[in-house]
């Protein structure tokens, strides 16, 4: 779980995109099996909105997910 900004090659956190990208592979994910799920993280935070739709998209996961955190895992709130 990371968003990079193409165009000025640094991160720029949690956005509609990078939510939408982790939203969907979550909903592949359960639906192949319901094996534990396991998200690598490395975000400096971002768009509080689109953060919380991904915690949402989390906690409705009937699968075991597990988060690990290479970096930082910074606020959203920015």
């Amino acid at each position: 779980m990371g968003s990079e900004d193409t165009f000025e090659e640094v991160e720029s956190g949690t956005d509609a995109k990078m939510a939408e990208s982790l939203i969907k592979n979550l909903v592949i994910l359960e639906n192949i099996n319901k094996e534990p799920i396991t998200i690598i993280m490395n975000n400096i935070g971002g768009d509080v909105y689109h953060g919380i739709a991904i915690y949402d998209a989390i906690k409705a996961c009937e699968s075991r997910v597990t988060i690990k955190v290479f970096g930082s895992a910074q606020s959203m709130g920015l």
